[in-house]
């Protein structure tokens, strides 16, 4: 009885840890984006934990090849692109403040959300992992951070 009365716990809590509040799996849930003044942490930041990191379980601490490199903004858009196919990093980061906010679709960052094998990489989030691709509205976020020179 009390091995049901723990798994029963560990389910409820679990769908509780793992659900927003409105019963909605993270990765599974449309961000959105104010027109202007878009932060990193204020909304960058949810998406990417949400679509590539704990949400989705690719991007986190468990995956020795996908480390949390997006818990700050620095990190996040200076990191450098490793591509499987061929193997290696390819010289590219993320996101170049001084060249891609005036062409910020051809960021490293906007092509790996948007064309599939750009650098060698599979277009993220990955559909082998199941995921949706990111929004319309997500991507002219994303756009528009890195418009206005991808703020904190």
């Amino acid at each position: 009885m009390k091995k049901i009365i723990s798994a029963i716990f560990i389910v409820f809590f679990g769908f509780l840890f793992f659900c927003s509040d409105n019963g909605v799996v993270p990765y599974q849930k449309e961000y959105s984006f104010p027109d202007k003044n878009i932060s990193y942490y204020d909304h960058v930041l949810p998406l990417i934990d949400a679509k590539c990191g704990f949400g989705s379980g690719c991007h986190n601490v468990e995956n020795d090849n996908n480390f949390l490199f997006y818990q700050t903004k620095e990190n996040f858009i200076n990191h450098e692109i490793y591509s499987s196919n061929p193997p290696g990093l390819t010289g590219f980061v993320l996101v170049r403040q001084e060249i891609d906010p005036q062409s910020p679709r051809f960021s490293a960052l906007y092509l790996l959300l948007t064309e599939n094998h750009y650098l060698g990489v599979e277009r993220m989030p990955p559909l082998t992992y199941g995921r949706e691709p990111l929004t319309s509205g997500e991507l002219a976020g994303i756009e528009q951070w890195i418009k206005e020179g991808a703020l904190d």
